[in-house]
């Protein structure tokens, strides 16, 4: 077997094994008046992401939305995002504490089932996900989150090609606010949060060894 498809297995198992450990860790509830994260320690910070499809006419219309918060001394973050019970959304969250992240979607909504791939390798100083498009949070626990929009070929894509294959500089990530600067370099532990806004696909990935 190669190396390079030792490596994608290795992290697939990372990604599922992760994902289940820390699904567990909090109660992420939709409402009428918006998503509410409870089961927090107070303090807690959160990055979140949410892409929503709004129907409208024959077409639908995509939304972005994404938030920075601080729970509660209940342990709760409130997020208002109106009628988010019976929207057509996808979200992700984090920590920065490294305590949560996941992936959640309203009841009867579904997200594809396609798997997004990503290689993120310690000391690099960017990384590739598969995708035509992605929206991404960057979260290094204890150390900050970052966010980022980009397109195949667009000039976020540091390789410049229509090759289905985005290549993101981790210095072309931005700050929510009181976040520092984007750190030059993967580190192990850092988690990965991406939406592909065509495909209706999302993923949380930590990064390996």
């Amino acid at each position: 077997m190669q190396a390079s498809t030792r490596r994608i297995i290795t992290l697939l198992i990372t990604i599922a094994a992760f994902a289940q450990d820390l699904a567990s860790s909090s109660n992420v509830v939709f409402t009428p008046e918006g998503v509410t994260v409870s089961q927090l320690k107070p303090g807690t910070k959160l990055a979140w992401l949410a892409l929503t499809r709004e129907r409208v006419g024959h077409h639908s219309v995509l939304h972005t939305f994404r938030g920075f918060e601080i729970a509660t001394p209940a342990g709760a973050i409130p997020i208002g995002r109106r009628g988010a019970d019976r929207s057509r959304s996808l979200w992700l969250l984090a920590s920065v504490d490294g305590e949560f992240a996941t992936s959640s979607v309203p009841p009867g909504y579904s997200a594809s089932s396609m798997p997004m791939e990503s290689v993120a390798m310690a000391d690099a100083t960017a990384i590739t996900v598969d995708a035509p498009a992605v929206e991404l949070l960057y979260v290094r626990p204890r150390g900050g989150a970052w966010f980022l929009s980009a397109a195949d070929g667009g000039t976020a894509d540091a390789d410049s090609r229509k090759d289905a294959v985005l290549t993101l500089a981790l210095q072309s990530l931005q700050p929510f606010q009181g976040n520092p600067n984007p750190p030059a370099s993967v580190a192990e532990g850092d988690l990965i949060l991406m939406i592909d806004p065509l495909d209706n696909r999302m993923s949380v990935v930590k990064v390996g060894r």
